[in-house]
């Protein structure tokens, strides 16, 4: 396990605060539009986590990457 760069435990709301820093978050897909999946975060914000892979409808994936508020 790599422990020199954590991800910090985020929801939707918490992701601007976050921004540009590496981030871990726990959601429920929506729907998979190819390279980019749309899913609800735990506080149930809708979130777009680009770059993806292909995920079907109403599971829950843990997603770790970088906070990017463009969308």
């Amino acid at each position: 396990m790599d422990t020199s760069s954590p991800a910090v435990f985020v929801n939707a709301d918490l992701l601007k605060v976050y921004q540009d820093r590496r981030v871990r978050a726990v959601v429920q897909v929506a729907r998979d539009e190819g390279a980019t999946m749309v899913g609800q975060s735990t506080d149930g914000h809708q979130l777009i986590v680009k770059g993806s892979p292909s995920f079907p409808p109403s599971h829950f994936v843990e997603v770790i990457g970088i906070a990017d508020g463009a969308s």
